[in-house]
């Protein structure tokens, strides 16, 4: 339930706190920041993924790109909007995702573990057709599984979601069949 969801979220400091979130990526996926943050893109979505740090990241390090931040969770999207506005920063909030628009970097963290096997599947798939040609889907995949501390937290086989990257002509430039891994779109 989203109410649940949002203290989930807060609880732990790399998702409210740039410096944390910095220090985390640069642990589990060092070359999946660099390569965003050099990649030369100029559009990225953060989707649903925590209260938008990275967004305020990429933003602040890209200033001429366009950053889309996503949440269907209406208080994470309410309060992601205001932090945005509150320290001025250039970037869209959207609770809903445009099939018809692509973007040339997808990243989600830490969303597909709030899912069932069939909605992390549907959901995968909707990164990958998001996802412009020759662009990044970066995927960060908390694989614990089910834990009675974060009881909103499901298993995830990180092998089917690998795998249906795979099938749909994405090839893993980093992290195959781990909880962090970078893809780029081939067609």
């Amino acid at each position: 339930d989203s109410k649940n969801l949002i203290y989930d979220i807060i609880k732990y400091p790399f998702n409210t706190d740039k410096a944390q979130l910095l220090a985390k990526y640069q642990l589990f996926s060092p070359y999946m920041m660099n390569m965003i943050i050099s990649s030369g893109y100029t559009s990225f979505l953060e989707y649903m993924c925590g209260v938008g740090v990275l967004s305020e990241i990429i933003k602040e390090n890209l200033i001429d790109s366009k950053v889309t931040f996503n949440s269907i969770n209406n208080e994470i999207f309410h309060f992601s909007k205001w932090r945005f506005e509150k320290k001025g920063l250039d970037i869209s909030t959207i609770g809903y995702i445009d099939k018809d628009k692509n973007y040339d970097v997808v990243i989600s963290d830490g969303f597909l573990q709030y899912l069932d096997s069939k909605e992390q599947e549907d959901l995968t798939q909707s990164m990958i057709d998001i996802t412009s040609k020759n662009g990044l889907l970066c995927l960060l995949v908390d694989i614990s599984g089910e834990n009675p501390e974060s009881p909103l937290k499901k298993n995830v086989d990180i092998l089917r979601i690998h795998s249906i990257l795979e099938q749909s002509d994405m090839v893993c430039i980093y992290g195959k069949n781990t909880f962090s891994s970078l893809w780029k779109k081939m067609i």
